[in-house]
C-alpha cells in the first residue's frame, strides 16, 4: 500500500529510511547500528513516538527469521547484539 499510493516518496528521510531498510535490508549484522539514529529521530517527534514499537516488533521479527535461517545455534548474549536497536 505505501509504495502502491507513493506515500514513501512524501515521508520524512528518516521514515523513508526506515521504510526502505525493513522492506529491502535485512542485514543481521548492521541492523541496530542503522536503524538506532533513527529510533532516535522518532522517540524525538511526539507524532512519531507511538509507531516505535510496533516498527520495532516488526524488525525483531525479521531479525529473528534471519538469525533462524543463518545459526543453527547461537548463544543469547550474541542474540542480544543483533537485537540491540530495541528500546524496551
Amino acid at each position: 500500500m505505501v509504495l502502491r499510493m507513493n506515500l514513501n516518496e512524501i515521508a520524512s528521510e528518516p521514515v523513508n529510511a526506515l521504510f526502505t531498510l525493513a522492506l529491502n535490508e535485512i542485514n543481521i549484522f548492521s541492523v541496530a547500528k542503522k536503524v538506532e539514529p533513527i529510533f532516535k529521530f522518532l522517540n524525538e517527534n511526539p507524532s512519531y513516538a507511538r509507531h516505535i514499537r510496533p516498527i520495532e516488533e516488526n524488525l525483531i521479527n525479521r531479525v529473528l527469521i534471519s538469525v533462524s535461517k543463518v545459526y543453527k545455534t547461537l548463544k543469547i548474549d550474541n542474540l542480544y547484539k543483533f537485537l540491540s536497536f530495541s528500546v524496551s
